[in-house]
């Protein structure tokens, strides 16, 4: 599960940093996670699809809705 601040918006692109992670609840092998603030200060652009952005061919991102997302941890 990542996280990601919103930099900067324009119409068709957002700037993005990585957040980290803070996990609110865990059990066997899940859990439950918000972000966290600390972020790593790179900066990347990325277009927008929508509500959803690309982050990488294996990974997109929407608004947070502010709840706690669940996370496996299973091999």
């Amino acid at each position: 599960m990542s996280f990601y601040r919103v930099v900067r918006k324009t119409a068709k692109t957002v700037t993005l940093e990585k957040l980290s992670n803070v996990i609110t609840e865990q059990g066997d092998m899940r859990g439950k996670v918000i972000p966290g603030e600390t972020a790593t200060g790179k900066q990347f652009r990325r277009s927008l699809r929508g509500e959803w952005v690309t982050i990488e061919s294996y990974e997109s991102a929407r608004l947070w809705d502010g709840t706690p997302q669940s996370f496996t941890a299973y091999a």
